[in-house]
């Protein structure tokens, strides 16, 4: 039979496992879902975010050395400055906050 203390103490465990899948299902729907697309998009310099043309998923599909100092630059999150202070950048598209929109690339007619 199970003492007051282990009670108290499995009922506190499963409240705070509770709590953490609470908190992360809430954080996983504030972001962009990854399968929406391809997997980057870009940040431009007024903070609006992009899909990628062909030739920048080609870019980002190439194979860089770490040391390679024309390898992109891939923002760890949106809010993210480059080292100029600019938003911009390539960011993982399950890194835009939900509140922005993705914009579709403008079809060349």
């Amino acid at each position: 039979m199970p003492t007051d203390i282990s009670y108290k103490l499995m009922t506190l465990g499963l409240s705070v496992l509770a709590g953490v899948v609470f908190v992360v299902q809430i954080r996983r729907r504030k972001f962009h879902d990854a399968n929406d697309g391809f997997e980057y998009v870009y940040v431009d310099e007024n903070g609006s975010v992009r899909e990628l043309d062909k030739e920048e998923q080609e870019y980002l599909e190439e194979e860089f050395s770490p040391a390679d100092g024309e390898r992109p630059y891939i923002k760890w999150k949106y809010e993210e400055l480059t080292p100029e202070d600019k938003i911009w950048g390539f960011l993982p598209r399950n890194k835009v906050p939900k509140h922005i929109e993705i914009q579709k690339l403008k079809s060349h007619i």
